[in-house]
């Protein structure tokens, strides 16, 4: 064999391993990028499900018909009413037997209280009575997924608040009308219960109504021992459960108070 041949053979055997080598280090790559991909899709699964709050919901109970978490009844001690705080005010609550309302607008705590539940759950262990949140529901909702995010988040908190061990009065919301065959899902039975009527416009006899229409199907759906009304003083005829105004930061600051 020639000098030349054996050169070129020479050449040929290190192109050969030069390929095999080159082969194995894109397989060894593409192996390892595939894992980086796979731990990434798991911790964004993870992410996900801490995002929603799935890994707090053992031991609780939900709901049949539209998987709403089930509240406990509460009928203990109610603070004063000088000393349940709204939740934009919670860092000037001091001394004992204090509460914590959320009859606020939601940009003050929907997203931060959701996205950072046990955070800010901490934070709130001074506080001897937790009103559950009150995500709004709206009448002109383009679709009924939109009111029934908000009533399964507000139940969703309240019983993880109740599973923490506080003590929890449940707030009640609705839509329209046709909203009060679910809208109360959830709530306890024979229970103190609270609802707001802030946002009721008194020179709309619609709004009145249907306000008062809420009261007398929550009365009627769950038995409530006691009905904390804040907000406006509006009679609602036919209701026979005692009631309790607490008067809302309108009728607080504002001479007219509607």
């Amino acid at each position: 064999m020639t000098k030349q041949n054996k050169k070129n053979k020479s050449n040929l055997i290190l192109d050969l391993f030069n390929g095999v080598v080159s082969h194995i280090e894109t397989k060894k790559k593409r192996i390892s990028d595939n894992t980086r991909i796979h731990k990434e899709m798991r911790a964004n699964v993870v992410d996900r499900l801490r995002y929603e709050n799935l890994h707090l919901s053992e031991g609780m109970t939900f709901t049949s018909d539209n998987g709403f978490a089930q509240l406990e009844p509460y009928n203990g001690p109610i603070p004063p009413l000088g000393k349940i705080y709204p939740y934009t005010m919670k860092s000037a609550a001091k001394g004992s037997e204090i509460g914590l309302h959320f009859f606020v607008y939601d940009r003050y705590f929907a997203k931060s209280l959701w996205n950072r539940l046990e955070q800010i759950t901490k934070g709130l262990a001074r506080f001897d009575i937790l009103f559950t949140p009150d995500y709004s529901c709206f009448v002109d909702a383009p679709t009924v997924f939109v009111n029934k995010t908000s009533i399964y988040k507000t139940r969703f908190i309240g019983a993880y608040w109740q599973k923490c061990g506080f003590n929890v009065i449940p707030t009640a919301t609705y839509g329209d009308a046709d909203s009060f065959s679910w809208c109360f899902e959830g709530l306890p039975e024979n229970s103190i219960i609270a609802i707001g009527n802030e946002t009721v416009r008194l020179n709309d006899p619609f709004s009145v109504k249907l306000w008062q229409l809420a009261v007398l199907e929550l009365e009627k759906q769950k038995k409530p021992t006691l009905i904390i009304i804040y907000g406006k003083r509006i009679e609602v005829p036919g209701l026979s459960t005692p009631t309790m105004y607490f008067p809302g930061y309108v009728q607080t600051h504002f001479r007219n108070g509607n």
